[in-house]
């Protein structure tokens, strides 16, 4: 798989969990290249600009692409599903982001503002974790098998014994997105964030779904 950065924001978060090993943090400078879609980008590859060896997460970035996406569907970007971070890394990148405590309502501009952006982007890796759900259902799994990373496995396992279903990280999303409304709403770099949060309701498909997240369930916890 080539790693496509689909908004600057998830080039940088991507960077940030897979610093080289000496600890550098900023990947090597890029090189012209071309998308597999065809559009020019910067290919990030080549010796660590501190240690010198391999760097280990290459990434490309199209030149077109923006900072970061306006609305709650394209802030990471979109339409489909990451190819940098899987979907257990985004619930990590989500609890790292959201590890925080409430600020009281009286707090100062700065505090609240720095609240708002550490949960506006939490809220969004929520829905990164969605986009790997294929089935539209709201029994619709996403489960380590869709991981390709050990710490993406190892996350998922650890918070929902190796499975979790759509309405359950929707409910957990709204949770996050209640706590912005408070303060405002979503708001990044004194952007907001605009645009709907649904959440799935019954349909003809459940059943099935359900007995799959059974079964899904069992297979996993053997």
């Amino acid at each position: 798989m080539t790693r496509i950065a689909r908004t600057v924001i998830e080039s940088e978060v991507y960077v940030g969990l897979n610093p080289c090993g000496c600890g550098a943090g900023t990947p090597p400078g890029p090189s012209a290249a071309t998308a597999p879609d065809g559009r020019p980008m910067l290919w990030h590859d080549g010796p660590c600009p501190q240690c010198a060896k391999p760097w280990p997460a290459p990434f490309g970035l199209p030149l077109d692409v923006p900072r970061f996406g306006t609305t709650w569907d394209t802030f990471f970007g979109g339409p489909g599903p990451s190819t940098l971070l899987d979907p257990g890394e985004w619930l990590l990148v989500e609890k790292q982001l959201a590890s925080g405590s409430i600020p009281a309502r009286n707090a100062d501009a700065a505090t609240i503002t720095e609240f708002r952006s550490m949960i506006t982007m939490a809220t969004a890796a929520i829905n990164e974790t969605l986009r790997f759900i294929t089935d539209p259902s709201q029994y619709g799994l996403v489960t380590v098998d869709d991981c390709w990373t050990g710490r993406g496995r190892a996350e998922l396992t650890a918070r929902y014994r190796g499975y979790t279903w759509r309405r359950r990280l929707e409910a957990f999303r709204e949770g996050l997105s209640g706590s912005l409304m408070e303060f405002g709403g979503g708001l990044f770099e004194n952007v907001p964030i605009t645009g709907a949060l649904t959440l799935t309701g019954p349909g003809p498909g459940d059943d099935a779904s359900m007995n799959r997240m059974v079964a899904t369930g069992r297979r996993l916890m053997r």
